[in-house]
């Protein structure tokens, strides 16, 4: 199964997999955003303002967060939409 026969059910289908921990997508997506940011600062201090290229981004739930983490992001997604 690819992300083009999956996209619009995506989201739910993270929220179901995840339901036991008692958190939801949104809270996940904060802490991956805030663990990135600690390593490109602990690795390298001098990346004020860093570069990323997300290949795979989906729907780029992170992207708003990386953003304000003072990420400049460019994603790369081959589903048709």
């Amino acid at each position: 199964m690819d992300f083009n026969e999956t996209k619009a059910s995506y989201r739910d289908q993270i929220e179901h997999t995840i339901a036991f921990s008692g958190k939801g997508l949104d809270f996940f997506t904060r802490v991956k955003a805030r663990y990135l940011r600690e390593i490109v600062a602990r690795h390298l201090p001098q990346c004020a303002s860093p570069r990323l290229l997300d290949v795979g981004c989906g729907h780029g739930y992170i992207h708003p967060e990386l953003l304000r983490h003072g990420f400049r992001i460019t994603g790369l997604e081959v589903a048709d939409e």
